[in-house]
């Protein structure tokens, strides 16, 4: 894998995510205006989303690269018992204990419509981002970079990129907060990519990430220092401190996710250390 092949690939995977994302909001927009109500368009959206990413990778990545599934972690792969206890034992983890501090439930979604808007989100934060961003950063970038470099460069390159991309979702960004969603998104970076690692696919990260974004920004519950419009159900925490609230971002880039995201890949990393030590002695 040349210098030239690596990074004009994973530049181009950024391109398809964005592409992607435009060319289904394109078309939804379309729909709205012909009248569709906004929660079809919304479900619908998700759905191409997806569906154009794959498309994409498919014709870039296997047809004009000449690289294989496996090659860019699209193995198919299972769900192991690990991943989904970690699935659904990290956002206990962290909800059960911001939803320890002072705050109050509020009601997001005020009416039918609105409710349903929100519910529909899940297709696209629970069914569409997790798998495009896993197929993307953990999949095609990832793998690119580790042909042409080594591990190290493969895991920490795009974690930060997919860390910074997140800026995008922060509506009034100031400093404190853009630093704060980098650190959190590199580490969750780190950690999808250590389970695609560990299982030589994307699939177990995309479950593990798709239950996250299921419980803590899927269109039913929130948590933060304000109302999520897009949610149900919103958290309201009182504390005036960005470090716990997660700041403009929300609770996914608060100090108690930031600490379960470093345990999980203190534990990912010595699990595998763990493993190399046996296979080299056995």
């Amino acid at each position: 894998m040349t210098t030239k092949k690596a990074i004009g690939g994973a530049l181009i995977a950024i391109v398809v995510k964005f592409a992607s994302d435009i060319l289904a909001s394109l078309a939804v927009g379309g729909l709205f205006l012909l009248g569709v109500p906004e929660w079809i368009c919304i479900a619908v959206m998700g759905v191409l989303y997806l569906v154009t990413t794959l498309i994409l990778v498919k014709l870039i990545y296997n047809k004009a690269f000449k690289l294989s599934k496996e090659e860019i972690g699209m193995k198919k792969s299972a769900p192991k018992p690990a991943y989904i206890i970690l699935a659904a034992a990290l956002p206990a983890l962290v909800c059960g204990i911001l939803l320890l501090t002072k705050g109050e439930f509020v009601m997001s979604a005020p009416d039918t419509q609105a409710r349903l808007a929100a519910i529909a989100g899940i297709t696209y934060n629970v069914i569409g981002a997790p798998v495009v961003e896993e197929v993307l950063f953990r999949g095609v970038i990832m793998n690119l970079l580790k042909k042409r470099w080594n591990t190290v460069v493969a895991v920490v390159l795009p974690s930060v990129l997919f860390g910074a991309v997140h800026i995008m979702g922060l509506e009034e960004p100031n400093p404190a907060d853009c630093v704060q969603v980098v650190i959190a998104g590199t580490l969750v970076g780190i950690m999808f990519s250590l389970i695609a690692l560990r299982t030589g696919s994307v699939w177990n990260g995309a479950l593990v990430h798709a239950v996250w974004n299921l419980v803590m920004c899927g269109g039913i519950f929130a948590i933060g220092a304000q109302l999520s419009e897009g949610s149900l159900v919103t958290f309201v925490m009182q504390s005036k401190s960005f470090l716990l609230t997660g700041g403009a971002f929300g609770a996914e880039a608060s100090v108690i996710a930031i600490a379960a995201y470093f345990m999980v890949i203190i534990a990912l990393a010595m699990s595998g250390k763990a493993v190399r030590t046996r296979l080299q002695h056995s």
